[in-house]
């Protein structure tokens, strides 16, 4: 039997929690990661801030440069826990065998659960609209070749940007949906 494998990543985690609780924040450059006149890094920017060159990991100081009004906000790590449960508690009703990649990823072995919950490309949509609808959350697909290593690495993927419907991702080395023997 042919091996079918899914990879999620829920899109800029950190910030589209705050926006989800907070709608006002949605289109607005958003940055999660503390204090911009104190230490320290960007945990996660909004595409908002993105546009600005601040992405994760760039001192608080240099981003608050590069977007001078983007929203600083500290976060709030027991809420980013929460939902990440809540988001794995729906990842574990389509099947058993999952590998969390962090709070915010993780892999899904459907292999024999077609019947029950349809072809992966079905799978995948259902996941998509029960996350985005139970946690108001996009996520991105990424192509998977012939196990999880494959999928993290696999260069120039072209991932949907808070895309509502589940489609195929195209990409030069593989699809989304894995299918091994």
């Amino acid at each position: 039997m042919a091996r079918a494998i899914l990879h999620v990543d829920l899109d800029a985690f950190f910030v589209a929690v705050e926006q989800a609780r907070r709608p006002e924040l949605r289109g607005k450059a958003v940055i999660v990661g503390g204090d911009p006149g104190g230490r320290g890094v960007v945990a996660t920017a909004s595409y908002e801030a993105r546009v600005f060159g601040v992405f994760s990991g760039v001192p608080l100081r240099t981003a608050q440069r590069l977007a001078p009004n983007a929203i600083f906000l500290r976060g709030d790590f027991r809420e980013y826990e929460r939902v990440s449960r809540a988001f794995h508690v729906i990842l574990a009703d389509f099947t058993p065998l999952i590998e969390s990649g962090g709070l915010d990823e993780a892999y899904l072995d459907i292999t024999g659960c077609e019947g029950i919950i349809g072809p992966p490309e079905t799978a995948a949509a259902a996941i998509r609209a029960r996350v985005r609808s139970e946690l108001g959350l996009a996520q991105k697909w990424r192509p998977t070749k012939r196990n999880r290593m494959a999928s993290a690495s696999c260069p120039k993927v072209k991932r949907p940007r808070s895309s509502p419907q589940c489609r195929c991702v195209p990409c030069r080395c593989s699809v989304r949906v894995s299918r091994s023997a």
